[in-house]
């Protein structure tokens, strides 16, 4: 099968740094964001804003790059395994040496359950603590009561997609990632059922996604500005706090 995996999670959990990773692997390659799971069938792809163009983008590396005309093949596709083989065949990101294509999205987070029917490729789920990832929407001027409702229903659709097929998923905290990423990293290739390099995923293999991802986290930065939430905020926040149970689910309970 063409998709080796799924990456998720709320926005700004580190999602794109996480596949930047992934992609470190020798025979694992994707563009910035699929998203064609978000259509009813393949042939709803051209009604998947912004998600349709974005795959036609061939501005940078991280870009798709598929072009109009072989997009038409691609939408026309008879199910989702042959589309993912399609984009494979389209896109300048794949070649022989790699076989592999990874599907970062995080706007699958809410319809996980959904996902799940549509294909069995198996679903990698990062998560930040709430209070850290309150802070990475507030700097996007985006409001405590928006925060809420899209905390829960990205939390919400995975934990009541993880009920329905809990082996399919592997959740993966932000922490662990930055603390041990190579240790993690393992863990997450033994998950997909591909061979980790026996040098592990060196820096320079990294295929780095442009704009403000990990390299531009600070862990002293994030620390203080959960230091700046008001008791108002974090009262709400700590109340609707899923961060146990993530913890719990991400060592496999």
């Amino acid at each position: 099968m063409p998709l080796i995996g799924i990456v998720t999670g709320m926005e700004h959990s580190g999602t794109t740094w996480l596949a930047d990773l992934i992609r470190g692997h020798p025979n694992i390659n994707s563009g910035f964001e699929c998203g064609v799971l978000l259509g009813a069938s393949p042939a709803d792809f051209p009604q998947i804003h912004p998600f349709y163009e974005w795959m036609l983008k061939a501005k940078n590396p991280s870009h798709w790059a598929v072009t109009p005309d072989k997009m038409a093949r691609v939408i026309a596709a008879p199910d989702w395994d042959t589309m993912y083989a399609r984009i494979m065949e389209s896109s300048p990101l794949f070649d022989a040496q790699t076989p592999f294509l990874l599907d970062k999205t995080p706007a699958y987070m809410p319809i996980l359950k959904d996902i799940l029917k549509k294909v069995s490729a198996p679903i990698i789920v990062i998560y930040k603590p709430i209070l850290y990832q309150y802070t990475s929407y507030k700097k996007r001027n985006i409001s405590l009561a928006d925060f809420v409702n899209r905390y829960a229903a990205y939390i919400g659709g995975f934990l009541e997609a993880y009920k329905h097929g809990p082996h399919r998923f592997k959740v993966i905290l932000h922490e662990e990632l930055v603390n041990n990423t190579q240790m993690v990293l393992q863990d997450i290739f033994r998950f997909l059922g591909v061979r980790l390099p026996e040098e592990g995923v060196l820096p320079d293999t990294i295929p780095t996604t442009p704009g403000p991802v990990y390299s531009d986290y600070n862990l002293e930065k994030a620390r203080a500005a959960v230091n700046r939430i008001n008791d108002e905020e974090r009262t709400v926040l700590l109340k609707l706090s899923q961060d146990d149970l993530m913890s719990k689910l991400s060592r496999g309970h």
